[in-house]
């Protein structure tokens, strides 16, 4: 497959894993997770993403947990599928790097502070 081809299919792969970390970690503690889809602002480019809120009565731990579960899920995906798929994993962790410039008020780690 050409390269460029598996870039485009390993962005929404990494953008869904992440979201499904959020949802699978929540669902855990007995709470649900609404999305929508949004569009972050990266250097004037539209970046799509998903906003979730977290739920109402959720502790401190389970914030932090439920915040960090995106990104944990998206980067153990990425480590598992690496030696077939290694653009998945170029992908993840670019996402990762720039996520504090595009994510906005929107940020997952604004439960972290």
């Amino acid at each position: 497959m050409i390269l460029p081809v598996k870039f485009l299919i390993a962005v929404p792969l990494c953008m869904t894993v992440h979201e499904l970390g959020h949802f699978l970690v929540a669902m855990w503690f007995g709470y649900r997770i609404k999305f929508r889809l949004a569009f972050g602002n990266l250097f004037g480019l539209p970046i799509p993403r998903g906003i979730w809120d977290m739920p109402d009565g959720t502790s401190g731990q389970e914030c932090i947990k439920i915040a960090l579960a995106g990104f944990g899920f998206e980067m153990f995906a990425a480590v598992l599928i690496f030696p077939f798929f290694w653009q998945m994993a170029a992908v993840a962790v670019i996402h990762f790097l720039l996520y504090r410039w595009y994510a906005g008020e929107d940020s997952d780690f604004k439960w972290l502070a």
